[in-house]
Order: C-alpha cells, then structure tokens, then sequence
C-alpha cells in the first residue's frame, strides 16, 4: 500500500514541505490506516501532524469505546491528537434534516475549529478507491444534473484550506492488509452495514460485482474521475468565455443574454452556459438539474417569441424576443389601476406619466410621446387603464380595427411590460392611444378643428423603444 500511496500523492501533488495536517480519525481501518502512514512519513515529506477525533455520540458506548481506541493510540505513538463531540440529533431535529447530513455538516465544522486551534492549514480524510467507485455509481444512478463532477475529488478546498484524500489511489483491501502488517487495532463501525443508508446498499451489492468482473476497476474509475474533471474545468472556461460575449445584463437577481447570440454557440457549451448562469443566481449548483438545463435550451430554440419556463427554487426563465432573462424570483407583475385624465392634469403610472393640455396650435406631434386631439370631437372624460383582452383600435392610417394585443406583437413589447403598457380611453371605453405605439383616428385635429388637447407620455422612452 505504502508504494500505491505515496505515488498518487506525488501525482496529485497534495503535500508540500512544512504543512501542518489535521487528520480526521475516526477509529476505523481506513483512518487509523492513514494515520499510521503520514506519522510514520511526516520527516519524508516535512510535515506537521495532528489527528482529529469527533465524536458523534450516536452509537452510545460504541461511539466512546472508538474515541478512547483513537486517544490510546496517539498517546502510544505520541501523535498531538484532538477531541470534539457533536449533537448531531439535536443539530437534525433542529434543522430538519436527516443524520447523515447533520453528521457530516457537524463533523467538518468541528474539524475546521481544531485546524483553526491548532493553526493546521491541510485536513486530511481516509476516503479510499471503494469509495470511488460507490460515489461514482451511485451519483450515474441517482444525479440529477450531468455536469456534476462524477467522483471525489483528490483534493479540493474547503473555504480556504486545502481538504485531501491520500488513500484513493488504494482499496479497502489494501488498507486492511496494511493494519494487519503493522499490527493497527481500529474500531468497526456497525451503522456501516445497515441498509437504510444507500452508500451502504451500493457497496454491499454493486462493489462485489464490479470488482468481480474487474480487481482493478478502482483505478479506471479514478482516471475517468480525472479525466471528466478535466474535461469538464476546460469546457466551463470555454462556457464563460462564451457567456461573456452573448451578456446582456448582469445584476445579483437576473441574468440577461442574447438568444440569437446563444443559439451560435456549440451545444456542450450552451449546457454549460445555463448551469453557470443559475450556479450564479443559486450561488450552488445542487439545485441545477439536467432536465431544467435541456428544458431551457427546448425553450431557446422554438419560433414562439416570447414564453417562459418555471426552473428550481422561484427561479424563472422569461424570453422577449432576442432577450433571455433568468430570473431568480418570479417577476411580479404589476396591476395598473384604471387612473381618470382630467384636462388639463396628468396621471402617474408604473412606467412614467401621462399628461393632458389644451392647446391653442397644431404642432404636428402626432408621434413618439405626443400627439394631438380634437377637444370637441373627444368623448370625455379619458382614462389611462392597462389592455384588456378584446381591446380593439381603430388605429389611424388603416381600415377597420385593429386587436391591441397584435399591435403588441407586432411591435415587439415584451411580454413582461404588456400588463403594464398605458392605455388612453374615452368614456365609451375607445382606445384613443396607446403612448409611443399608436394613435386611433378618432377626434383627429383638421382644419376646422377649434380647440386642440394635447397627450404627451412622460418616462424613459428610451428603455421603452429599445426593443422596437
């Protein structure tokens, strides 16, 4: 074993000259195994040693009979070692969430507050070749997103210190011979062959039987481990360039990018792409799945302009045309009131305001934020409302009527600032105008015309108009 191991930690380059290790021991073979093996290596590889019990308290006298096999041992070899004990039933209870991951959220905090007291800057855990192939089984069988990395990776950062797992380049087979040799007591762990825990149910049906057809299976799995880890890093730096080209916006809640732009780039990288935008919005990417990522890009490439799409956890996908917004809530939104326009006054709205004055000329600015009535032709008093289905204008330069939600369209509004968009209507609820899109040709000034009211639409027309 020694052989196997100091050559995968030469290959992972894990250890450097004057590290001080905290090893997390928990009595087992696998930890004892690696103990043994770093203190008796320490002056090879110029090394600080310190082990690290913690103490679950959830197998009663089992769990203080493996606390007191790590103390006797550190104290015969005159290992620094330090103890913790963890609530770990009262932490789940607390928190609502299974043991397992209330151990193990538990247990590294009190690994990082010994490293922290010792001023240790490497842990050190006993995860082996077996546990390889278990992690990489079972993530096939059970992950939800195919870009996850695929195993356990041989070093890694927690926060700022380096995590490590120098033993998996070997299996539990070697370990076990190894205690043998040098005589290592250590403690089994008796929740390690219950079946309610599906690690275990993997390893005590699927490892038998891959091991069977292949003893060396171990070491194929960790270079395809390797190899999808270095696959996927370089694929992901090719997504970011990517994505930076095809950004629109970027705030700490939406994501917006260019569907024409994202529809050019390659498909592993439009994957990639997606998960590093909701990776962003989640700040985690154990909510990101392979359905939602697939269901995006469906969604990308369809003709119908504008939809959207429910992702994880209030996430949000809405297309406007061109423009792809990831949203991490839901938008919300925003009723308008049906709001009276006296003349002359004005009425504040949720996408700027709009005003009414008479006039004593014609101006000619029948366009953009302005246009001009006939006072005596208008059916007063007007009202600025949102659309309604079935809202109809007879808009001026055409025959016959026009439906306001194909004006919409037709002019490209996002779907998002429908609800919102001003709607001016008289007291027979005809559309007079709908500011910045299109005026009716009803009360149009003429020649004869006496007295003029003019509309003008107050508010960032610029942010309005881009899209059109």
């Amino acid at each position: 074993m020694e052989v196997a191991v100091r050559a995968f930690i030469k290959h992972t380059n894990m250890l450097s000259k004057g590290q001080h290790v905290v090893i997390a021991v928990s009595g087992g073979p696998d930890s004892m195994a690696l103990l043994h093996f770093l203190w008796q290596e320490r002056r090879h590889y110029g090394i600080h040693i310190t082990a690290a019990h913690i103490n679950h308290q959830l197998r009663g006298d089992e769990s203080n009979r493996d606390e007191e096999l790590v103390r006797d041992f550190c104290l015969k070899e005159g290992i620094p070692c330090e103890f913790a004990a963890v609530d770990v039933k009262g932490y789940a209870k607390r928190n609502q969430m299974g043991s397992s991951v209330a151990a193990r959220e538990l247990r590294y905090q009190a690994l990082l507050d010994i490293l922290k007291r010792v001023n240790g800057n490497c842990l050190a855990v006993a995860h082996h070749g077996d546990d390889q192939i278990e992690t990489v089984f079972m993530k096939l069988v059970r992950s939800a997103n195919a870009l996850q990395i695929p195993g356990i990776e041989a070093s890694r950062m927690i926060g700022d210190v380096p995590l490590i797992r120098p033993l998996l380049g070997v299996t539990k087979a070697d370990i076990l011979q190894y205690c043998v040799n040098y005589g290592i007591q250590y403690a089994l762990d008796s929740s390690n062959t219950s079946t309610v825990y599906t690690r275990n149910r993997f390893r005590e049906t699927v490892l038998p039987f891959v091991t069977h057809e292949n003893p060396m299976l171990f070491k194929h799995i960790q270079r395809y481990h390797e190899w999808q880890s270095e696959d996927q890093a370089f694929l992901f730096s090719l997504a970011e360039e990517q994505l930076s080209q095809i950004l629109i916006k970027k705030s700490e809640q939406i994501v917006t990018i260019s569907r024409d732009q994202f529809l050019s780039v390659a498909l592993p990288l439009q994957r990639r792409v997606i998960h590093l935008i909701l990776n962003y919005l989640y700040n985690e990417s154990a909510r990101i799945t392979s359905v939602h990522i697939e269901q995006t890009i469906t969604m990308l490439r369809a003709e119908n302009p504008s939809a959207s799409l429910e992702l994880a956890n209030g996430a949000k996908l809405l297309r406007e045309y061109d423009h792809c917004h990831f949203l991490l809530v839901p938008s919300n939104v925003k009723e308008q009131p049906p709001l009276m326009l006296d003349i002359p006054g004005k009425v504040v709205l949720h996408l700027g305001e709009v005003s009414a004055n008479w006039v004593e000329q014609e101006t000619k600015q029948n366009h953009d934020p302005h246009i001009q009535l006939d006072g005596d032709e208008l059916k007063l008093p007007l009202t600025v409302r949102a659309s309604c289905s079935g809202d109809r204008i007879a808009a001026l330069g055409m025959a016959g009527t026009k439906k306001l939600n194909r004006l919409f369209i037709d002019r490209k509004v996002p779907r998002s600032l429908r609800s919102e968009w001003p709607v001016v209507v008289d007291s027979h609820e005809q559309i007079i105008w709908v500011p910045l899109l299109q005026r009716s040709r009803l009360a149009k000034v003429t020649s004869s015309t006496k007295n003029i009211v003019e509309l003008t639409f107050y508010g960032d027309t610029k942010r309005l108009l881009e899209f059109q």
